[in-house]
């Protein structure tokens, strides 16, 4: 490829990731959709081995929770990011310099026929985006105390975009930022798609105390989610992202295509 094309293949490189990687989102939505819709929710006391969804409320076990990364307020999981604003290029925008997940070890789903321990490791996570506000600090302004205690901690918490807190370069940034947290908190209802498994050392439990849902290999896992959504609303927003599906089918064509052009070949 001529050097005057790289910057073209680059591009065409891109298109192709960006939309296998839509492809692939947007068929793992569209599975979730259909198991949600065909997977009847059960109750707690008549759950069974395996793939089995849920709802009813969240609570904490033995008093294990979360403090919120960015306020005061206790939660079971928090999903959070960071978005600062960037104008060093031509454009300028909200760009995420940090996101994670963190969740507590194990919490309760109760609902009127008994309860069932979740340990959510592993766990794909969608909490409510709308139900907490987002803290914005001016750039040469302080952020609140809970914000300052998580931007000094050792390790940037939940499974971050970045390994370390300081991989984030804070104080060395000028511009305003933003605070997003998403929290499932003790008391609120959620809603869990996951395995159940046996729990300890219980051979075949029959009652929901002698059973536990946790990750399962994925080859027989179709699912593991937990959500502080209800379940109309999750099917609903995955039928909204099936854009992904066509919009990713586009840019790969026109990434392969554009391929084949610059090395010549004839499309």
């Amino acid at each position: 490829m001529p050097s005057e094309s790289l910057p073209w293949g680059v591009l065409a490189l891109a298109a192709v990731g960006v939309g296998a990687w839509f492809c692939y989102r947007g068929w793992t939505l569209h599975r979730q959709r259909k198991l949600m819709e065909n997977t009847p929710t059960d109750d707690v006391w008549h759950l069974d081995l395996g793939p089995a969804e849920i709802t009813g409320t969240a609570n904490a076990i033995d008093g294990e929770t979360l403090r919120a990364p960015f306020t005061e307020e206790s939660c079971l999981a928090a999903e959070w990011e960071i978005e600062e604003w960037d104008e060093s290029g031509k454009h300028s925008g909200w760009e995420t310099v940090g996101s994670g997940t963190v969740s507590v070890s194990a919490f309760e789903v109760e609902d009127e026929t008994g309860t069932i321990t979740v340990r959510p490791e592993g766990a794909e996570f969608d909490i409510d985006e709308h139900a907490e506000e987002t803290i914005e600090v001016g750039g040469p302004d302080d952020p609140p105390e809970p914000v300052r205690e998580f931007l000094a901690s050792d390790a940037t918490p939940g499974a971050s975009s970045q390994p370390l807190i300081e991989a984030l370069d804070w104080g060395q940034q000028h511009g305003d930022r933003k605070y997003h947290q998403h929290l499932l908190k003790p008391s609120e209802e959620a809603y869990v798609y996951g395995t159940v498994h046996p729990r300890d050392d219980w051979e075949a439990p029959t009652r929901p105390e002698h059973m536990e849902i946790r990750k399962a290999d994925e080859r027989a896992e179709p699912m593991f989610l937990v959500s502080d959504r209800p379940q109309d609303e999750l099917v609903r927003s995955r039928t909204v992202g099936l854009w992904r599906i066509p919009v990713g089918v586009v840019l790969a064509a026109l990434g392969g295509w554009m391929l084949l052009a610059g090395l010549g070949i004839g499309v």
